[in-house]
């Protein structure tokens, strides 16, 4: 395994991926240098929005602001730290966003992201909590997303899919979101995999499998952006993740 990364390393030619990425961007009449200077510009703002969990799609919200989209509504499944839907309220100040995750005392919940450790829990509560109400145009609802079938006919602008990644979840929330969105909306979905053999939240086909049989009805379309360009992330094929843009048809 280590062989094979280091053989890919030294053929990883990453200005070819960045390539294919600004295509990726121009198809869906996005530019990716703009959200990319933007996304920079936020950072400078407020350092806390680089983590080691940022990637493309920070810089496709970011790109999301230059197009012709009207995006008014954003649902977002998957608050976690609720650093995504504070950089979407930055985005797009004059928006309205409802963020949705598992109630704090589920077992779901705590058994995840370290959250078993109680003094751990305490403070990612709080200061989950101190950013999302620094924000007016934020709305925090904790509730499993799977509920949104029954609780839910606002329409959308934007949805945003990073819950859990493993069936039936993942496959039930994309099904909600192609309900919720608007006729000329956008579905992001992340931590899409195209080659694992695991069906757990964390490394699953679920997504693209969901979106490849939806894409065949006829129902949706999808474009795949690479989640990530650097060689440690992207280098080896089998471990590559992706966002995937997906437009209801």
């Amino acid at each position: 395994m280590i062989l094979n990364f280091f053989k890919y390393k030294a053929k990883y030619d990453k200005s070819s991926f960045l390539n294919k990425q600004n295509v990726s961007f121009i198809k869906f009449g996005l530019d990716r240098t703009k959200g990319k200077n933007l996304y920079n510009n936020l950072i400078i703002k407020h350092s806390f929005l680089n983590t080691p969990m940022s990637s493309e799609h920070n810089i496709i919200f970011c790109s999301l602001k230059f197009s012709k989209l009207n995006i008014n509504n954003i649902l977002e499944i998957g608050t976690y730290n609720g650093i995504n839907a504070f950089l979407l309220s930055e985005i797009f100040p004059n928006s309205l966003i409802d963020t949705y995750d598992l109630p704090d005392n589920t077992l779901e919940f705590t058994s995840t992201y370290n959250r078993s450790d109680a003094k751990f829990l305490k403070n990612f509560i709080s200061d989950r909590t101190k950013l999302l109400s620094s924000k007016v145009n934020i709305v925090f609802h904790q509730i499993n997303s799977i509920y949104l079938t029954f609780k839910q006919d606002k329409i959308y602008d934007l949805i945003w899919i990073d819950g859990s990644h493993s069936y039936p979840v993942v496959s039930i929330d994309i099904m909600n979101s192609l309900r919720l969105i608007n006729k000329n909306g956008v579905i992001l979905c992340d931590d899409i995999i195209l080659d694992s053999n695991n069906y757990n939240q964390y490394s699953s086909r679920a997504s693209f499998e969901t979106l490849s049989l939806l894409k065949d009805a006829g129902i949706i379309d999808f474009k795949l952006f690479y989640k990530r360009l650097s060689v440690d992330d992207n280098s080896i094929p089998n471990r590559r993740k992706f966002v995937a843009y997906i437009i209801k048809l």
